[in-house]
């Protein structure tokens, strides 16, 4: 079906996902949450490119959405992840969050661990 995928190259959106995690809006939830943040790389099937389209435009550095997905493809997932985080230690500062990622980049282990997805150890994976 239709998603929608949050522009987290945009820190106010990264703050405005991170506050979702507070119990005042995450209602009912435990003290103690943990998370898998999957199919962020991102993954869209029913589109051409099986991902966000390489064309749209992203907010990054400022108020104009100047900077395509082809450019931050890879570093999106890492600010998913870190938004997360952000998001349990916001809820709770004194604990060791969780949060297992399926898309990572460089510096993504500083935020937790990371799952490689659904691949076999196969040379056409490597592909």
């Amino acid at each position: 079906g239709d998603a929608f995928y949050p522009d987290f190259c945009d820190p106010d959106i990264r703050k405005s996902w991170a506050e979702l995690f507070l119990p005042s809006v995450y209602q009912h939830s435990r003290p103690e949450l943990w998370g898998w943040n999957d199919m962020n790389e991102p993954s869209v099937f029913n589109g051409p490119e099986i991902s966000m389209p390489r064309d749209n435009l992203h907010r990054c550095h400022g108020d104009r959405f100047d900077v395509e997905h082809r450019e931050v493809h890879n570093v999106y997932g890492f600010f998913h992840h870190q938004a997360s985080i952000e998001g349990q230690l916001l809820r709770a500062p004194d604990s060791r969050p969780f949060v297992l990622t399926r898309s990572f980049f460089a510096g993504s282990q500083r935020h937790g661990p990371i799952w490689t997805g659904d691949n076999s150890a196969r040379w056409d994976h490597l592909a």
